[in-house]
């Protein structure tokens, strides 16, 4: 399972990444320990940056990248495919969260928490 960068991407989040840090791609659902509003209507996910030490235990799927690991949770992991990609809209200056089977997210959250 692997998330692949684009190249403008890559360039945003790569400042955030140090050797004690990882990724974890999680709903912003007002459930888990790193959502703070409540959706019932859809899904929105989000990208965080944490220190290794940081991260929960029931964030245990890992998602290899170029940049270092990603976590999801299990609950997370049922909405996602094992192939992604996050893009840059340099317009926008937004993410993107794609899937082998199209468009996820078009607003992927950066989060740092380190």
């Amino acid at each position: 399972m692997k998330i692949l960068f684009s190249d403008d991407a890559y360039e945003k989040v790569r400042p955030f990444f140090t050797e004690d840090t990882v990724g974890i791609i999680d709903l912003d659902d007002g459930i888990g320990p790193f959502s703070n509003e409540l959706l019932e209507n859809g899904l929105k996910y989000q990208l965080i940056i944490i220190k290794k030490k940081q991260l929960p235990d029931s964030y245990n799927i890992l998602f290899g990248s170029s940049l270092g690991d990603f976590y999801v949770n299990a609950d997370t992991f049922r909405y996602l495919e094992t192939n992604l990609k996050i893009s840059l809209n340099l317009k926008w200056d937004t993410m993107a969260l794609k899937a082998n089977s199209g468009l996820l997210e078009n607003n992927l959250t950066l989060l740092s928490l380190v």
